[in-house]
């Protein structure tokens, strides 16, 4: 009964392990991480997927939208970045997001601002998560264009380039 509810809530796994201690049992979802050895097939499937996308930029990410892996096509349109923006641990929505990096580059920067922060409040809807609630907070910081709505909720926005 728990799970199904968790399930029917959308509660993400690791907090449906928090929910089945809570309840007396034991965890029922391992974490690991991407360079577990363990996972060495699920990476080659992540890595040959990115690989597969060349010429286009495509990237990996984790559930605090930080980077765990990218192709080759995606260097030469973050080389402008602010070099602090591409430390270890860059986190994707904050660099399409931040006024000195992508931002400029995104033609319908309005609806991808909107899908994004539609996605990462969905997320601490279902998770609560304190490290997408301070981000979201940095991210409507940023200068932010004057329009209506920021409701959608589709899977999937493309990013048009303003660029000729």
């Amino acid at each position: 009964m728990l799970m199904r509810l968790a399930e029917q809530l959308e509660v993400p796994l690791r907090e449906r392990n928090t929910l089945l201690i809570a309840a007396g049992y034991a965890l029922l979802y391992r974490e690991r991480a991407l360079a577990d050895p363990q996972l060495a097939a699920a990476r080659r499937a992540v890595e040959l997927v990115l690989k597969g996308h060349e010429p286009y930029p495509a990237l990996a990410i984790d559930r605090h939208w930080t980077m765990i892996a990218a192709n080759d096509a995606l260097t030469p349109l973050v080389a402008s970045a602010d070099a602090t923006l591409l430390a270890p641990l860059v986190n994707v929505v904050r660099l399409s997001m931040h006024p000195r990096v992508l931002a400029n580059m995104i033609g319908n920067w309005h609806e991808w601002r909107a899908h994004l922060f539609a996605r990462v409040r969905r997320q601490i809807e279902v998770s609560g998560d304190a490290t997408l609630v301070a981000l979201l907070a940095e991210l409507e910081a940023y200068p932010a264009p004057a329009h209506a709505g920021e409701t959608s909720r589709t899977m999937a926005i493309p990013i048009r380039s303003s660029c000729p």
